[in-house]
């Protein structure tokens, strides 16, 4: 726990430190948590969940957002007040305590695949990196609570080798927690499911048999949620219902790969109107018919933009984008892909247990931003997992240093 509450001192610290908390947005303090300030607002004004776009302007239900962090933030609102600085520390506090926690994930994982000292190198590496801190103490989003979350299920996953019905359930829980918080990492789901039974192979039909029951307590758990989204909307909505506007963002003739900001309601007040007018569900149809409209009539333009953001998400060319003011720079995520992917080729040259489940993450999980675009942040909940591979090539490193040097003396 000592690990724990250095990583909290870190962030606390740089939070005051960089005034991160001070929020300023002419409409309706917007650059609060963005849909996510403005959907807690809303419930905690009493209108429900709904208008995702601030102004202050009522645009009725939405499904922009999986249901459970915007509702800590609307608690954080009425108990401290809606938009204020001190809602805003406690928020931040908040998701740096789940960051925070994630040291103990990036721990055990460490040492559940590869030894005690790799774990407890990997977390200290989370806990004093400031690249690691930046999220938590600067966006009000789930992103810090995402990669929590998702080292707590790729830790899950790697424990499950036995037939238990225990673990199993386990499984299908903090996959429905995960699930109703942010949805973006359900890319994994399939691989979490399918690789203990694949570890388990030789009692393969009990062992799906485990999934399937894993598999429906997720959807038991999920339905509240779905079934509030079909009696608002009257149509079935999973989780989220915007993919496919984020997907028109930046698929279109002639664009550079990111996310057009012209063409989100939140800053086009047309788009906005539009969307006020005929209704979400309706707003995102639109913009997913636009969208593959381009994708049939240019397909090779579409196959560049994916190529284009395959790369950027890994080599932080997105940030070429982002505020010439950002002390984040490309080659800060680049450095840390290229280390982290040094520790996964050599984990795998050496046939350690688990490495294909860091394989199967890194495979799955940016998929569906290779296909709409990418952002610094949206690789944050993988980054705990590629701490821990760094954490490894570093200690690798440092026994093959040591070890040289000892040869030499004798």
């Amino acid at each position: 726990m000592v690990i724990v509450l250095v990583a909290m001192l870190v962030r606390i610290a740089l939070l005051f430190y960089f005034r991160t908390w001070q929020f300023a947005d002419a409409r309706d303090h917007y650059a609060f948590g963005y849909e996510t300030g403005s959907v807690a607002a809303s419930l905690a004004r009493g209108h429900g969940f709904a208008s995702p776009f601030g102004g202050g302007v009522y645009t009725g239900p939405t499904a922009w957002l999986a249901p459970l962090y915007p509702s800590m933030v609307a608690l954080v609102f009425r108990l401290f007040g809606v938009f204020s600085a001190a809602s805003a520390i406690t928020v931040l506090a908040i998701n740096s305590a789940f960051s925070s926690l994630t040291c103990l994930t990036i721990s055990a994982i460490g040492k559940r695949v590869f030894s005690r000292t790799v774990g407890l190198c990997s977390a200290w590496i989370w806990a004093l990196v400031p690249f690691f801190a930046r999220w938590p103490i600067t966006w009000v989003w789930e992103t810090a609570l995402a990669a929590l979350l998702l080292s707590w299920l790729f830790l899950i996953t790697l424990k499950l080798d036995s037939l238990q019905r225990k673990g199993w359930l386990a499984l299908g829980a903090v996959w429905a927690l995960t699930a109703l918080s942010c949805p973006s990492v359900l890319g994994f789901l399939p691989f979490s499911l399918l690789y203990p039974v694949w570890k388990l192979r030789s009692q393969w039909q009990r062992a799906a048999l485990r999934m399937v029951e894993a598999g429906l307590l997720f959807a038991v758990l999920i339905s509240p949620w779905i079934v509030r989204n079909y009696v608002v909307f009257g149509k079935p909505v999973f989780l989220r219902g915007n993919y496919w506007f984020e997907f028109s963002l930046s698929n279109y003739h002639g664009s550079n790969g990111a996310a057009w900001s012209g063409g989100h309601p939140a800053l086009n007040p047309s788009h906005l109107r539009r969307y006020a007018e005929i209704g979400e569900l309706a707003f995102v149809a639109e913009r997913k018919a636009q969208a593959f409209q381009f994708v049939r009539e240019h397909r090779g333009e579409f196959a560049a933009l994916v190529g284009k953001r395959v790369l950027n998400f890994w080599d932080g060319g997105e940030l070429m984008y982002e505020s010439p003011d950002d002390p984040f720079k490309p080659w800060m995520l680049a450095l840390t892909s290229l280390i982290a992917g040094a520790g996964l080729w050599l984990g795998l040259r050496r046939h350690v247990p688990g490495m294909m489940a860091f394989l199967g993450l890194f495979v799955l999980y940016p998929i569906p931003y290779y296909l709409t675009y990418v952002n610094p942040r949206y690789r944050h909940p993988i980054e705990p997992m590629m701490v821990v591979l760094t954490g490894y090539l570093f200690v690798e490193t440092w026994r093959w240093v040591t070890g040289g040097a000892q040869k030499k003396t004798s």
